[in-house]
């Protein structure tokens, strides 16, 4: 009887999520690399874009982070106990009545509000101490922060309150050539005239590519830690005002930026699930729901024991060509007719009987299958599907 990789792990075992440290930390030193003298904070929320936080916050801690971002006040507690020193941000800010108990734990919120700041502000004057904490300055967003009108309020914080950084967060640093990243370089340029003695930080893992300008004392690393650059050179240029020459040779130097940041991240996870099923599908048969995809000719089909349930998107089933693809060693096969709850069926024709069998895994997403692909074909993006994934998975930490 052949061993096949599933059937050496867990019998149990329905699809596997293997996340390579190693990779992670290469990911993490080639973009504090290009944030030069910043440093470079790591975000970590959502357990770690779905990976795991206590496994991945250990991983970065080794690999020099000293700054951590999370989105919830729970996230951040369920953290600390991870590291006991590293600096942990809230980013949702300060929930009503919490300051006590994020000062506890040593958590610092992003106060995104005025009424914010004044809790936090008559915290730290009750208690006597100069707790710090961060405030967020909306450049342009118009999601969370501060207001450009809500800027002069600032300038007279109490001086029982420390602001330890402040920050905003970029729209379009995934599209390089979008005036809104200057606008909001400005904008942002101007807000920390008030705070000489605080730390800034403007960019996310899109941001590092724009340059030093958007640098400050600190960048913010988050989807491209796990092996993906939210950098749409695909989108650019695509506001309908023809570019003169020089802006289209701008564009070329961005998009070349943009495919060489992808081309140096290293892929950090691999999503794979087992064959339960191998059977023959003849010519003018359907499959799946909504018998949507009919074969054309006499085909080999797996069903595979991944769907939506475990964060494979339904979104991802095509009907018709070009198909999501599944691989084995190197061969690509199609995923046809609707992915299900629990199940999807793959095209397996162009592999030998041999290579494919029950237990047989194949991969969805990992070297041969690149994540940024993965949510291409479903019609979102990578975020996304790294935060659904790992619900059923079974986690496998490759050093």
């Amino acid at each position: 009887m052949i061993l096949t990789p599933y059937q050496q792990n867990d019998p149990l075992d329905q699809a596997v999520l293997t996340i390579d440290l190693a990779a992670l930390i290469a990911n993490y030193h080639w973009l504090d690399k290009q944030a030069g003298k910043a440093e470079t904070g790591c975000v970590v929320k959502a357990n770690a874009y779905g990976l795991g936080v206590g496994e991945i916050a250990e991983t970065l801690l080794e690999a020099g982070c000293q700054t951590f971002f999370v989105a919830q006040a729970k996230e951040g507690k369920t953290l600390r106990e991870v590291t006991k020193t590293a600096t942990i941000y809230i980013l949702n800010g300060l929930p009503i009545g919490s300051a006590a108990w994020l000062a506890k734990h040593e958590l610092r919120p992003c106060l995104n509000a005025p009424a914010e700041l004044a809790e936090w502000a008559a915290f730290c004057e009750a208690e006597k101490q100069a707790y710090p904490a961060a405030l967020h300055i909306d450049t342009g967003f118009n999601r969370l922060g501060f207001s450009e009108a809500e800027l002069a309020a600032l300038a007279e914080i109490d001086s029982h309150f420390t602001p330890s950084l402040i920050m905003s967060h970029l729209a379009c640093a995934d599209m390089s050539d979008h005036p809104m990243n200057a606008t909001q370089l400005a904008r942002f340029q101007n807000a920390i005239k008030h705070f000489p003695n605080s730390k800034a930080s403007l960019a996310n893992s899109a941001g590092i590519l724009l340059g030093d300008a958007y640098h400050f004392d600190m960048v913010r690393a988050g989807i491209g830690l796990y092996g993906s650059m939210p950098y749409s050179d695909e989108k650019q240029g695509q506001r309908g005002q023809q570019k003169q020459k020089a802006q289209h040779e701008q564009k070329g130097q961005q998009e070349q930026q943009g495919q060489h940041a992808r081309a140096q991240l290293q892929p950090v996870i691999t999503l794979q699930a087992p064959i339960l099923q191998i059977r023959t599908v003849k010519a003018g048969e359907t499959v799946g729901y909504g018998a949507g995809f009919t074969a054309e000719k006499n085909m080999r089909i797996a069903i595979l024991a991944i769907g939506y349930g475990d964060g494979y998107m339904r979104q991802i089933s095509e009907t018709r060509p070009p198909f999501a693809q599944a691989a084995y060693n190197g061969t690509q096969l199609p995923i046809i007719g609707r992915i299900s709850m629990d199940l999807l069926a793959v095209n397996i024709s162009a592999l030998p009987e041999a290579q494919a069998q029950r237990g047989t895994l194949l991969e969805l997403i990992g070297a041969q299958i690149p994540l940024d692909e993965t949510a291409q074909q479903a019609g979102t993006i990578s975020y996304e599907i790294l935060t659904r994934l790992g619900t059923r998975a079974r986690r496998v930490y490759k050093a």
